[in-house]
């Protein structure tokens, strides 16, 4: 069994050369050598989570806007992952929210939910989306998911990014 300094040494061997390899060509390398890999990456590095930006939001304010910002949540645990911050006057928000998810585990589902900031009264509920961990655990995902619940006939959408290399440094919320 390798001590913890011969993992470490090999885990930041294995970056280095997977940073010099061209993407395409990481498309076409077998699983048996990649699946190690990932695996390392996953345990060693937190997931880094993108809320990008909303679109077809819901009017909740009585001016025809709203002030949305996104709630995350790993599904089946209570806490929070991450708030993103409200965008006042929109229903196509744009976030660039960018954190890490410490807490997240092979498997686990992300929620987003959607809401509406009032001031002095409780926030709007303007939708709901998720994302199966099976989706995004071995390469990360990208791309808009679909928003339920959003009381209104029109379609909404959120676009997100799940990455285990980081993008950007961490907004704070």
């Amino acid at each position: 069994m390798k001590d913890l300094a011969e993992q470490v040494f090999d885990h930041e061997a294995y970056k280095q050369v997977l940073s010099m390899i061209p993407g395409r060509f990481v498309d076409h390398m077998p699983d048996m050598y990649l699946d190690p890999l990932m695996s390392m990456l996953a345990k060693t590095e937190p997931l880094q989570l993108e809320i990008i930006a909303a679109r077809g939001l819901r009017d909740a304010d009585w001016f025809g806007k709203s002030d949305p910002y996104v709630h995350v949540k790993l599904k089946g645990k209570s806490e929070l992952c991450a708030k993103t911050h409200h965008v006042n006057g929109s229903l196509e928000p744009v976030w660039d929210f960018v954190t890490p998810v410490h807490n997240y585990e092979e498997g686990d589902d992300l929620e987003f939910e959607v809401y509406d900031k009032n001031l002095g009264m409780k926030d709007d509920f303007l939708g709901r989306a998720s994302l199966e961990g099976s989706r995004f655990h071995k390469w990360g995902w990208e791309g808009e998911l679909q928003l339920s619940d959003t009381g209104h006939k029109g379609e909404s959408f959120i676009r997100i990014r799940a990455s285990w290399r980081q993008k950007g440094k961490p907004k704070k919320a």
